[in-house]
């Protein structure tokens, strides 16, 4: 799944990577937001993680 939101000039954006478990499989979530305006510029959910590259902390 991919979500993107109009092309136009940003001043401040954060990116954020996490995992996630759905469906009993982890995976990789990236967020992008321009948080002057809280808004979603991009979201993405990636391939699945490898087994030993996770933590449960």
């Amino acid at each position: 799944m991919t979500v993107n939101v109009e092309a136009k000039p940003r001043r401040m954006v954060a990116v954020d990577e996490t995992k996630i478990k759905a469906n009993g499989e982890w995976r990789y979530v990236w967020a992008a937001i321009e948080w002057i305006h809280d808004e979603l510029v991009s979201a993405i959910i990636g391939e699945r993680v490898k087994e030993n590259s996770h933590s449960h902390t």
